[in-house]
């Protein structure tokens, strides 16, 4: 038996719980699509306020940065943010944020990357 995503009960087969799972992913997905969901400035303030109530570390550049990321896509719904994120995240994991840092890039120069991809 496969967990199946759908009321958390097995499923009977691998089939199923794609199924289910890609049932989910699309729920989730027009969730974050709708209206209700854009990024305005007062999720912008909620957001920062709650993660440098997180925040033990001293450095600001975390969360300068994660301002940045949300001035960005201010209008723009939750699951372009998240696109936006997993391209960041990739850059970072790849090495081309240190070499844009390295060629001196500017803040807009990887928005512009980021939101190519």
């Amino acid at each position: 038996m496969h967990e199946c995503a759908k009321y958390l009960q097995k499923c009977p087969t691998k089939a199923e719980a794609r199924r289910s799972a890609a049932k989910i992913a699309l729920m989730n997905s027009l969730h974050n699509e709708h209206p209700s969901r854009r990024i305005s400035e007062a999720f912008i303030q909620n957001e920062l306020s709650a993660a440098s109530n997180k925040s033990k570390d001293e450095d600001s550049s975390g969360l300068e940065a994660y301002r940045v990321m949300l001035e960005v896509v201010k209008g723009k719904t939750m699951l372009e943010f998240q696109e936006m994120m997993t391209v960041f995240q990739l850059l970072h994991w790849n090495g081309s944020l240190r070499a844009m840092r390295e060629r001196q890039c500017t803040r807009n120069e990887v928005k512009k990357v980021c939101l190519l991809y």
